[in-house]
Parts: C-alpha cells; sequence; structure tokens
C-alpha cells in the first residue's frame, strides 16, 4: 500500500485509508498508526471507491488520565478515549457501522445478516445473538454471496436490497463452521484483539450490485436445539420484522415492511446445528428459485 497522507489533519505521521461508500456514509479512516490504515483497507475492500471522501473517521495516540492511550473521532469530534487501543478500534467499527444507518435515510434498514444467490437475497434479521452471522458466514461458505451481516438495506421503490459488504462479527466462530483463515496486517492484533472480526473475501464472494429481496428467514440459535423452520403468515412476519428495523419512525417504513411481508415468503427459524440449519436456508433458496 503506498503512504496516503492524511488530508484532513495536515500532520506528518498520519495516514489515510482508501474512500470507503458504507451505504449512503462516505468515509476515509485516518490513523497515526500505518498498521490500523493496512487493516482497514483489508476489512473494508469490497467497499473501496475511487476520490476523496467527505467524513472522517479518525484514531490515534493521546494520553488518558495522565497514561498513553487512544482516542476515536468523527469529523473532529471525540467519540471515545481508552488506554486499551481494541476499545478504541472497537468504537471505530461501531461508529463507522452506526453512522451507515444514520446516512442512510430513505432506505428501509432493518437489523439483519443476508446473502444472495442467483441474483436473489435471503435475509435474517433478528436480535444480537440470534446467530445472524454465524448463519450467513456457513452460507457464504457453502456458495451463496455475502451481503452484510449487520444492516439490510431496501430500496423501498425497488425492494432491491442494497449490498453492505462490511466486515463480518464472527465473535468466537463454532467448529462447524471450519477454520477461518486469515493474517491480520503485521502490527494491528493490538487494535483487533480477539474480536473476531474479518473481511468478508475469507468466506467467500461479496455481492456488489442492489438485488430484490427473495425470502426472509428469522432465526434463533438454541444451544442443542433440533432445526425446525416454518412460515410466518403475514401479520405475524410483520410484528416481528418491526421489532428489527432502525427507524421505525420514519415515514413509509411501516408500510414498506406491509408490503415486504406480502410479497416475500417469511420464515422462522429454531436450531442448535449450524449445518442443519444451513441446509433449511438452502431449502428455502431452492423454493425461491422455483417461484
Amino acid at each position: 500500500m503506498t503512504d496516503r497522507r492524511s488530508d484532513i489533519l495536515g500532520a506528518s505521521g498520519w495516514f489515510q485509508s482508501a474512500r470507503v461508500q458504507l451505504l449512503d456514509f462516505d468515509v476515509a479512516i485516518h490513523s497515526d498508526h500505518r498498521a490500523v490504515i493496512d487493516l482497514i483497507d483489508e476489512l473494508y475492500a469490497p467497499s473501496a471507491v475511487p476520490g476523496s471522501a467527505p467524513s472522517a473517521l479518525m484514531i490515534g495516540a493521546t494520553t488518558h488520565r495522565g497514561e498513553p492511550g487512544y482516542f476515536t473521532a468523527l469529523d473532529g469530534d471525540v467519540l471515545v478515549r481508552s488506554t486499551a487501543p481494541t476499545v478504541a478500534f472497537a468504537h471505530l467499527l461501531f461508529e463507522a457501522n452506526q453512522q451507515a444507518i444514520e446516512h442512510s435515510r430513505g432506505l428501509v434498514r432493518l437489523h439483519s445478516a443476508a446473502v444472495a444467490a442467483d441474483g436473489r437475497v435471503i435475509a435474517f434479521p433478528g436480535p444480537m445473538g440470534a446467530g445472524k452471522s454465524t448463519l450467513a458466514a456457513a452460507l457464504v461458505r457453502r456458495g451463496l454471496r455475502y451481503l452484510t451481516d449487520e444492516v439490510v438495506a431496501i430500496d423501498p421503490a425497488t425492494a432491491e436490497v442494497r449490498p453492505y459488504a462490511k466486515p463480518v462479527s464472527l465473535g468466537v466462530a463454532p467448529l462447524a463452521l471450519g477454520p477461518v483463515s486469515w493474517m491480520p496486517p503485521i502490527g494491528s492484533d493490538r487494535f483487533l484483539g480477539s474480536a473476531g472480526v474479518v473481511p468478508a473475501s475469507v468466506l467467500g464472494s461479496s455481492e456488489t450490485t442492489p438485488r430484490p429481496l427473495a425470502a426472509i428467514v428469522m432465526p434463533r440459535y438454541a444451544e442443542g436445539a433440533p432445526t425446525h423452520i416454518e412460515p410466518v403468515g403475514a401479520a405475524d412476519a410483520l410484528s416481528q420484522l418491526a421489532a428489527h428495523t432502525f427507524h421505525l419512525d420514519e415515514p413509509g417504513t411501516l408500510a414498506t415492511l406491509a408490503r415486504l411481508v406480502g410479497d416475500v415468503p417469511t420464515f422462522t427459524l429454531t436450531s442448535g446445528d449450524l449445518e442443519g440449519a444451513v441446509d433449511a436456508v438452502l431449502n428455502v433458496v431452492r423454493e425461491a428459485q422455483v417461484a
């Protein structure tokens, strides 16, 4: 990677990432730690676009409570200070995602993972801990294409899902997922820590074009539970989907959700077996291809 000096801070020793388009949030990351920029460029490679970004997320050295530490800032406003580099970096990733949500007004945004099969999208809305990211990762390992593991953004005019290939947050990946082989850039480990964040590319290919929604599967991981998938009626589907929608109060959002559950099949999926859950979703994919 060539040295890219920060044109915002104007200080020697600062570097700038590639410009990335996170839904409608257009940003570059700036840091006085070159390893951070190398890490960001790998994590967000599918979202890189040419040109200069209007927004800047920054992470760099500071003093926190009299000790050497780190800060994270957005457009010059400090968001967090910490003696732990992992805390500052985790907040950087969190803020990038929050800004993607906030800047994408006009799109219906679900708290959901998503994958694509044959140009059509399967979305997995649900709360934290439901197994959305792991299920999406396992499906990509089985040949489907990755869209996102956090925010499914739907254009209400076309019902197409916008790609948002953010890094995948796997936490402690289950053994059933298989080995996730990735070597972070030299010097970046102290920022990344053991968060389990990996580039989408280590799992498989990413979708780069808006695609129509084909089905909604609402997963729930339950340790030891047999795999059970069943269709959900439109009224119940709307109620459950609304609970996992960002900014439900925005005009037109609820009406768009109502159209979606009327147009695409919706299911609940309970499973404690990742392979069984993947097979159940692949059956949904096959049925969607026939429809």
